[in-house]
């Protein structure tokens, strides 16, 4: 429970839950991660909404390495905690303006806060609006999902590279 209000008997009138929606968290992808050894220390270099953060633990170590896809608890601005999201086991066919198609006719609702990075020619990563991907069958799409979908889980990011 985040927040809760009362009415004047005392009894719970509103009820506001913590991570009912996966949409407190911000999404992106760690660059480097350097942890482990018996000193539990870790140093995780992190790319959301196109700008590098650092987390530095101390006692904590998470189970994530360069390139994978996070999601980020942030308070104040900072990164507190980090977590991978998973890939979408299928391929990405198809983008309209609320679902992700794939190749086995499934569909997966995105977040309205989807990030999408796009990968050039030389293997650089860029932040491009979620309309340059839409529609459009010359890109090579790769999709991450917070949870599943009965679970309220939405695609979080996605990765578009040139069809090789």
């Amino acid at each position: 429970v985040l927040f809760y209000t009362t009415d004047s008997s005392g009894k719970v009138d509103q009820l506001f839950l913590n991570d009912l929606t996966g949409d407190g968290y911000k999404y992106g992808i760690v660059t480097s991660a350097n942890s482990g050894g018996e000193s539990l220390r870790g140093t995780y270099v992190c790319d959301i909404d196109g700008a590098e953060q650092t987390l530095s633990t101390s006692g904590v170590t998470y189970s994530i390495k360069s390139g994978d896809i996070a999601r980020f608890s942030m308070v104040d601005g900072r990164i507190e905690r980090l977590q991978k999201i998973e890939e979408l086991d299928s391929k990405v066919v198809k983008v309209d303006d609320t679902y992700v198609y794939t190749a086995d006719n499934q569909k997966y609702q995105y977040s309205d806060k989807v990030v999408v990075y796009q990968l050039d020619a030389n293997w650089k990563r860029k932040i491009i609006p979620l309309s340059e991907i839409k529609g459009r069958d010359d890109l090579s799409l790769t999709a991450y999902y917070d949870r599943l979908p009965e679970a309220g889980g939405r695609i979080r990011v996605l990765f578009a590279g040139q069809n090789l």
